[in-house]
């Protein structure tokens, strides 16, 4: 089995504890885009056709993954998914995209990060469904067509300015996921703890919503560690009280912050001048791509800080010592 298959068939066999939603109708959240999708999808069923490509950007842990699957679901296909960093080589797109049937779904997870050379391949691929490759020796190649089924190219990505905008302007459905409010992720806990079989009340349900940075992802981690908890415990019935003592453990204030964020928090309360993120990665020790991707859309949204074309700064809130004191900064 080739690297690029072991990738596909280690991305397939992913796991969670709490099963993904399986329909549109069951995830919660994104509701324009839900509805959006129940047009688009319920019209290629009617026309017997492929989907148009489709690009969910925005930051990770919102569902990109979750409804992707959901729509190969719903349009009665297959699905291959893979990770943009396997993409590598023009002969991966080949491999790919062959053992592809009519309709089928092409689910390329963090798609900016494939090479140059194999995207160059995908936009033919995208547009004309056939492949153009030059085969034999160089100086003595051939060109080749080789025509492919038509299929629906699935993208995601955390990074949607990296994304080359040959390959953005291909994809002719896009949609940008946001976070959660406190509200959706009440029914994204809600459905984890009947999941796992958790006994706990509207309080603390809302407790772990409002501490989960509008990400489903980082709520279901939550209810997991919850659940472990509760486990070796021996507690029965969850309480809010019981939460905010499992958050306390795993470095979680009362108003959702972890220490990451307080590190990056201090650190700019320290230093007058606007930080670039470089500076702040190397202070820090943490990627640059972490910060961007997790720390910082988090904070953007609670209005802590700023991102100028200098760099990093707290917001003006921020500034004041009595939001400092409240945040134990």
């Amino acid at each position: 089995m080739s690297d690029l298959e072991n990738a596909v068939e280690a991305n397939d066999s992913t796991s969670l504890e709490v099963p993904r939603p399986s329909s549109l109708q069951e995830f919660n959240g994104q509701s324009a885009i839900k509805e959006n999708l129940e047009v688009y999808v319920r019209s290629a069923r009617m026309r017997t056709a492929a989907l148009d490509h489709i690009l969910f950007h925005g930051p990770p842990g919102l569902g990109k993954t979750t409804l992707s699957q959901i729509i190969a679901k719903e349009l009665g296909v297959n699905m291959r998914q893979i990770t943009g960093p396997s993409v590598q080589k023009p002969s991966d797109i080949v491999a790919l995209l062959v053992g592809l049937e009519e309709r089928d779904v092409l689910f390329i997870d963090e798609v900016h990060s494939i090479s140059k050379d194999a995207a160059e391949l995908l936009y033919v691929a995208m547009e004309e469904y056939r492949l153009d490759l030059l085969v034999g020796e160089q100086g003595e190649g051939r060109a080749v067509s080789i025509p492919l089924p038509k299929f629906t190219l699935i993208g995601a990505t955390t990074h949607r300015g990296k994304l080359p905008d040959a390959l953005s302007q291909r994809f002719q459905i896009q949609m940008a996921l946001e976070l959660y409010t406190e509200a959706e992720l009440a029914h994204v806990v809600s459905r984890a703890a009947r999941m796992l079989e958790l006994n706990i009340d509207t309080a603390a349900i809302h407790e772990v919503s409002r501490c989960a940075r509008g990400t489903p992802r980082i709520a279901l981690g939550l209810m997991d560690r919850i659940r472990d908890f509760a486990l070796v415990d021996g507690v029965a019935a969850i309480d809010v009280a019981f939460v905010r003592k499992c958050l306390d453990r795993q470095g979680i204030d009362k108003e959702g912050l972890n220490p990451t964020d307080r590190r990056y928090l201090k650190l700019l309360k320290e230093t007058l001048r606007p930080i670039g993120l470089k500076t702040l990665s190397s202070a820090l020790s943490e990627p640059v791509e972490s910060l961007e991707t997790k720390v910082e859309p988090y904070l953007l949204r609670r209005g802590l800080i700023t991102i100028t074309d200098r760099g990093r700064t707290l917001s003006k809130q921020m500034r004041n010592p009595f939001t400092q004191a409240k945040l134990d900064l």
